[in-house]
């Protein structure tokens, strides 16, 4: 095969790599999402929103007992859910009995919505706590409240893995920054797929630092003067908006590619307004984290400090992947600018029909 045949083949892996992950929806929507509180008295209450018919086929389904419909055939499951799930208390394994609180509003959808409540209680003097759940195929939050915290903080868990350890002392302030430097990583990488194809679409229209710097710059002073003033109370929007305009952000920013050859104002000035949006969403998971109270400027600064790193990373891998196009300008535009960025404005119009309930 001579080099246009394998500078193809690349172009189409590049390609696909990109319409793969779309596919996995951004910002995982339905994802799972713990709640642990500890008691002064050591008892012990996690929360985990469920939707039955999500669940029902992931657990054994060769019978029937119990009714027809998803919520009644997960209650009669529930012995084999409870085996998907491990709260350890210094090594020690916590009995848990199992509870399931119905949306008030069930009743009213089709699709069953309600939360799955575990209440155990510890040894006295427990000094740290660890949780599995077996069902979630990727990472998730887990919001833990302790007696010796002023506010929930968070730890993760990835899959079916033990989580991080969660210590039943409030964490030093070197922890606390480093947990949430890791939240905001992973909010980027590899959970943040639409954040992942705008700082893509940056990327693309010039393959060189200083195009780059003006692009990630403005959208950096963008998101982070929205996160903050999102956090501090002073700007809102609901998630019904923020979404559906973040995958036009992406869409705009990739069709922007096609019809431009280089990084002008007007471009930076939109990857600006593209940032503001993008902070908003990023307050929309830190209102779902929380901040602990008297270090929330602390947990703030470490999370956007945390989102930069990510972007920093995916910049890093799109170099590396382009490497073999340095110094070719032209060939770099027709073989990986127009081509890719199609695929990624394909798939920013999706994202925003999909939230906005357009397609299903």
């Amino acid at each position: 095969m001579g080099p246009w045949g394998t500078r193809w083949v690349r172009l189409a892996v590049m390609a696909a790599a990109v319409g793969l992950a779309a596919t996995a929806g951004a910002h995982e929507p339905g994802a799972t999402k713990v709640s642990i509180a500890v008691g002064a008295d050591g008892r012990v209450e996690v929360r985990i929103p469920a939707i039955p018919a999500a669940l029902v086929p992931l657990l054994d389904t060769t019978t029937d007992a119990g009714g027809t419909g998803d919520e009644a055939r997960f209650l009669a499951r529930r012995a084999a859910w409870l085996d998907t799930v491990s709260l350890e208390a210094d090594g020690a394994v916590v009995p848990l009995t199992f509870r399931w609180e119905r949306e008030p509003s069930a009743a009213a959808v089709e699709v069953v919505e309600g939360t799955i409540v575990l209440n155990g209680q510890l040894q006295t003097g427990a000094h740290h706590l660890v949780w599995r759940y077996t069902l979630p195929a990727g990472a998730y939050p887990i919001r833990v409240t302790t007696p010796g915290a002023q506010a929930p903080f968070v730890v993760w868990a990835v899959g079916d893995r033990k989580s991080e350890t969660i210590r039943l002392a409030l964490p030093s302030r070197t922890a606390l920054a480093a947990q949430y430097v890791g939240l905001g990583v992973v909010h980027i990488v590899p959970r943040g797929i639409d954040h992942i194809l705008f700082v893509l679409g940056l990327f693309l229209l010039q393959r060189s630092w200083r195009p780059l710097l003006l692009q990630v710059s403005a959208f950096t002073a963008a998101h982070t003067l929205t996160l903050g003033a999102s956090v501090a109370g002073l700007v809102t929007m609901p998630a019904e908006v923020v979404e559906p305009l973040i995958g036009a952000s992406v869409a705009w920013v990739a069709v922007e590619n096609v019809w431009r050859s280089s990084v002008s104002r007007s471009r930076v000035g939109v990857v600006f307004l593209c940032g503001l949006l993008h902070g908003l969403g990023f307050a929309g998971v830190l209102a779902e984290l929380g901040l602990p109270a008297g270090a929330r400027a602390l947990a703030l600064v470490s999370f956007n400090l945390g989102v930069e790193l990510g972007q920093v990373s995916v910049l890093a891998c799109a170099f590396l992947a382009t490497w073999w196009l340095a110094g070719h300008p032209r060939r770099y535009r027709h073989w990986v600018v127009v081509p890719v960025s199609c695929v990624i404005a394909v798939v920013g119009i999706y994202w925003t029909l999909e939230r906005l309930g357009a397609v299903v």
